[in-house]
């Protein structure tokens, strides 16, 4: 039993990190930047902060990266590892990474 609550967890997780990043993408199109956190997203883009499930209280991680931007769930172990996946069972973290590419030259 304990094992499919973790993966229903994981799952919530993930779509909730999905939501988020389209919503971050949303103001990025509107604004032509990077939102500095989730406040700037509520409530025009988001009710409120995607929730962590892993978490009795909080939401996501999002921070912007060299690139582009992670939103993440800390995962099973209540650790923030900074979005890392690591090598093990469970993963560290539960991250969605978007990564901006340059428009290639014409």
């Amino acid at each position: 039993m304990r094992r499919s609550i973790v993966a229903a967890a994981r799952m919530a997780a993930l779509t909730a990190a999905a939501h988020g990043a389209l919503a971050i993408e949303r103001y990025r199109l509107k604004n032509g930047k990077l939102p500095e956190n989730w406040e700037n997203l509520v409530p025009e883009f988001l009710p409120a902060p995607p929730p962590d499930p892993f978490l009795n209280v909080g939401p996501l991680v999002y921070r912007a990266i060299d690139g582009g931007y992670i939103v993440y769930s800390v995962g099973q172990d209540a650790k923030d590892d900074g979005g890392s996946k690591g090598d093990g069972h469970p993963p560290l973290d539960h991250a969605f990474r978007v990564m901006r590419v340059a428009p290639a030259a014409k």
